[in-house]
């Protein structure tokens, strides 16, 4: 696996000026909007990653991709790593640098909101950016837009005065909790399955 890590860092310093402007944006929206500045960086940084799989399956670089010393089951695996979490360590860093400066009560939602859209993200563009291949670059900007615009909304109304002084935010059950955290395992589980079955079928 430690071929995969290097060949990702390659990429990543590639992205360096894509990844600097998402980082710009998130640090003015930290001024901003401190509740989105959460959301936006952990959901652009795993739709970024998970570009990767698009940039790696394409004619050209696929064939060459699996003579290096690993596995498909191990590429997959590595993908979905790479794609969640640092999604969720930056959620987790941008929710606790500003709960220091405003409330931890108000970014606590915020924070889960991105942690639960990374992980959905990467679970559902791996698969199909392993499926269309050469294709998936159009799906995957097409799609990227789609959730970005989804996400910003759903934080936006999650965020709102009266969602967040409502009695299931102010003093929410541990079985709530209990329960999106299985169900996003679950979630990742069928996921990883599915994009097995699908890198195993790839032909270059």
């Amino acid at each position: 696996m430690k071929a995969l890590f290097i060949l990702d860092w390659q990429w990543l310093k590639s992205m360096k000026f894509y990844l600097l402007i998402i980082l710009g944006l998130s640090l003015l929206y930290c001024f901003v909007h401190p509740t989105l500045a959460v959301v936006f960086m952990p959901v652009m940084l795993a739709i970024t990653m998970t570009k990767s799989v698009s940039d790696n399956l394409q004619r050209s670089t696929g064939a060459y991709l699996f003579t290096l010393p690993f596995t498909r089951k191990q590429y997959v695996f590595e993908k979905y790593i790479i794609s969640i979490v640092p999604a969720l360590l930056t959620s987790f860093i941008f929710a606790y640098a500003l709960g220091v400066v405003n409330s931890f009560s108000k970014m606590g939602i915020p924070c889960l909101i991105a942690c639960i859209s990374a992980i959905l993200i990467a679970s559902l563009l791996i698969p199909l950016t392993i499926k269309f291949k050469d294709n998936g670059i159009l799906v995957f900007r097409l799609l990227s837009i789609a959730i970005v615009v989804m996400i910003i909304v759903i934080a936006e109304s999650f965020t709102s005065p009266d969602v967040l002084n409502s009695a299931l935010f102010m003093s929410p059950s541990p079985w709530i909790f209990l329960m999106i955290g299985a169900a996003l395992i679950v979630i990742i589980f069928i996921s990883m399955f599915i994009s097995n079955r699908l890198i195993q079928s790839c032909e270059f």
